[in-house]
């Protein structure tokens, strides 16, 4: 009897043994897999994230070559480059200032009139900028006093005319992008300067 229950007990023994090694066992397992589980993970977390580029594309990188459309569109700018004096301008047309017949041995004719400077071209600075160039305001207008006498024999039918005379320039301005230029433009201003008369005798 006693040796059946020695027996007994050594066999629960190796029974508990090896149950709980099993465990241990199973546990690690386990535990590796879930090691191996995260670190693939892992690996394709990053697989994904790079995917379709290399590492060194993801760098940003600075080139001296390379200016965006805004950058650029920033730089060009027009500027005044010069003025040039070019020959007087008249007009636009004759206009009369009298018309009559000579009944003293002599027509007088006496009047106020209106001239403004004027401009034409294609203006791609401020006003403002070309007028410190030229050194007038380019719209002014002028008050004018016309006055122009003329002999002529008695019984004369006499036509005094007159025209305005400007002094004119002509600027030149550029658009340019750094030291290049990319496009040029002109403005030719009249600054209004004397009034010019002639006599017609019939």
């Amino acid at each position: 009897m006693k040796k059946i229950v020695t027996f007994l007990a050594f066999s629960f023994i190796l029974l508990v043994f090896f149950s709980t090694n099993a465990s241990a066992a199973e546990n690690f397992d386990e535990v590796q897999e879930d090691a191996g589980f995260e670190t693939a993970f892992k690996a394709n977390a990053f697989e994904t994230e790079f995917v379709g580029d290399s590492f060194e594309n993801l760098i940003p990188t600075v080139s001296d070559n390379t200016v965006s459309p805004a950058t650029i569109a920033r730089t060009m700018k027009w500027v005044v480059v010069s003025k040039t004096k070019l020959p007087n301008s008249y007009g636009p047309t004759w206009k009369t200032c009298v018309e009559d017949i000579s009944r003293t041995g002599s027509v007088s004719c006496s009047l106020t009139s209106s001239v403004s400077n004027t401009y034409s071209g294609a203006v791609k600075v401020p006003i403002k900028t070309i007028e410190a160039t030229l050194g007038y305001n380019m719209t002014k207008s002028h008050a004018v006093t016309l006055m122009k006498s003329y002999t002529a024999d008695k019984g004369k039918r006499v036509k005094i005319i007159y025209r305005p005379v400007y002094t004119t320039y002509k600027v030149k301005q550029n658009r340019v992008l750094g030291s290049r230029v990319l496009e040029t433009a002109y403005v030719t201003s009249k600054k209004y300067s004397h009034i010019q008369y002639d006599v017609i005798e019939y």
